[in-house]
């Protein structure tokens, strides 16, 4: 899907000044004829379709490419890192992402208004920011969803919670490496503004710097605290599962009494020599007995703390 803002854009998507082409999932033609028009590299403009593409700008003679990876988010358990690709040539802004992607969304109202008169690197600049305001913000949520599963942990009781806690730990690991690959590319943006000496644009730079190594760091503490409840988790469960085991082993202990005395008394064996056999009340002296020796050894266990 192609749209386009900003001013004087006509319908061969030929911008004249500082139009904005966002580009959600185009397919092969809409890349073919945004390549034609603008006379860009078709392998450029597909590379953000690509979820494994590295992180990179890169300048050529009539445009720079940046690409950066963006949060998205699918449930409140799971995130993903999409790929969004900016080219930015002598006269417009083209922006090429696999899905729909919030970060650009938010500029829809805003562009014409606030960026389509300034230097185009100003609104590359705020995209930077966004995505890394957006891993923040996903990177709180994925901590309060860490903290709402290790509030219960006693009431965990099966394995949903641990596949909760591995799919949170397996995000934080996929936003690490997203995150330290913008991280990458905003300290060679950094560099580049530093060579051409714009102070404004630098310290915006370094702003974008601090949040993206702020990120980066709060992505590795989660990752730990993270990787500690699920341990947590799997060592409780792991503890109760012992401790019924212990349970079920004492109870066997306890029935095998009654199970040896009948198995004895139900062979066919002559009776003449079995204790009690003999006696009118030997049946009732006999259950009385094993219920001794059951008492006795469930005393035993409870004092083991076996049952």
């Amino acid at each position: 899907m192609i749209k386009a803002f900003g001013q004087n854009i006509s319908d061969s998507y030929a911008v004249t000044r500082n139009g904005w082409i966002e580009l959600t999932n185009p397919n092969a033609e809409e890349i073919a004829q945004i390549s034609t028009s603008l006379d860009l590299d078709f392998d450029d403009l597909i590379a953000a379709m690509d979820l494994n593409e590295t992180n990179r700008i890169e300048k050529f003679d009539k445009y720079a490419l940046v690409i950066i990876d963006t949060p998205i988010k699918n449930s409140e358990l799971n995130y993903k890192s999409v790929p969004l690709g900016i080219i930015l040539t002598t006269s417009n802004i083209i922006t090429v992402c696999c899905s729909e992607n919030n970060i650009l969304t938010k500029f829809h109202e805003s562009y014409e208004n606030q960026y389509a008169k300034k230097d185009k690197s100003e609104f590359v600049y705020a995209i930077l920011l966004e995505a890394t305001m957006a891993y923040q913000v996903a990177l709180l949520s994925i901590n309060r969803s860490r903290e709402k599963i290790e509030q219960k942990v006693q009431e965990i009781t099966g394995e949903p919670e641990l596949i909760n806690l591995h799919r949170l730990e397996s995000t934080l690991v996929h936003f690490y490496t997203s995150i330290k690959g913008n991280d990458t590319v905003i300290t060679k943006m950094k560099r580049y503004k530093e060579m051409q000496n714009i102070s404004d644009e630098q310290d915006l730079l370094n702003n974008i710097l601090i949040e993206s190594q702020q990120n980066l760091e709060m992505a590795r503490i989660y990752r730990e605290i993270v990787g500690s409840t699920r341990e947590l988790v799997s060592s409780i469960m792991e503890a109760r599962l012992n401790n019924v085991m212990k349970r079920l082993t004492s109870i066997t202990v306890i029935l095998s009494i009654p199970t040896i005395v009948s198995g004895i008394y139900g062979m066919n064996l002559n009776p003449i020599g079995m204790p009690f056999s003999q006696i009118a009340n030997g049946f009732t002296i006999l259950i009385f007995i094993i219920m001794i020796i059951s008492l006795t050894l469930i005393l035993i266990l409870r004092r083991k703390k076996l049952i």
